[in-house]
């Protein structure tokens, strides 16, 4: 092989190596942008998922709260009771 038929192969070379480089570039990029969407749509459902474990928090105070009351008001009744069985 002469310099020159040498040198056009190495070009050809250096061209089929950049262009698999590229396309291979053009490919994992294409799988990132649909990791990052995806990486989106759960982070989307993630903060879905902690707003109603805040509620669900809310509402369980509430239920603590109703059920301290009741408890108070049998212990009230119990008070009274135990009054009203040793008059």
């Amino acid at each position: 092989m002469t310099n020159e038929e040498l040198t056009v192969l190495r070009v050809l070379l250096r061209e089929e190596v950049n262009s698999a480089v590229y396309a291979s570039e053009s490919r994992l990029s294409q799988k990132i942008d649909h990791l990052e969407g995806r990486i989106d749509g759960l982070d989307r459902r993630l903060d879905s998922v902690e707003q109603r474990l805040g509620n669900v928090e809310q509402r369980l105070g509430n239920v603590e709260q109703r059920l301290g009351d009741v408890e108070q008001r049998l212990g009230n009744v119990e008070q009274r009771r135990s009054a009203s069985w040793s008059t």
